[in-house]
């Protein structure tokens, strides 16, 4: 699950990246600059089930923030619309993944 999810998001970046190329942008993909773009804060977990949940909050962000372009677009960029649609649909399965392990770790620790 961990490595398709993570193949996932660096495939987001990448639609990402050339849809502001095919706009006529220049994407940032400067790494030092991350964290000042993120949406989400890294906490780092002292327990699995902490791990999992700190993901879980980041990805409930990323939809957030996926819907929150969505409805800013409205129709007035139908193409850029769909590539957010395709990776909010995905974002929202992470975070059904997550929060079914979750349940998971959390019923084997009881």
């Amino acid at each position: 699950m961990c490595r398709e999810a993570a193949n996932e998001e660096q495939m987001h970046a990448d639609w990402i990246a050339q849809r502001i190329t095919q706009l006529g942008g220049v994407p940032n993909l400067d790494p030092k600059g991350l964290a000042t773009r993120a949406h989400a804060e890294y906490v780092e977990g002292e327990s699995l089930s902490d791990m999992i949940r700190e993901d879980l909050v980041a990805e409930r962000i990323a939809i957030e923030t996926y819907s929150e372009i969505i409805r800013w677009l409205k129709d007035n960029d139908p193409t850029t619309r769909r590539i957010m649609e395709d990776i909010l649909k995905m974002e929202e399965e992470h975070a059904d993944d997550l929060a079914s392990l979750l349940e998971m770790v959390e019923g084997a620790s009881d």
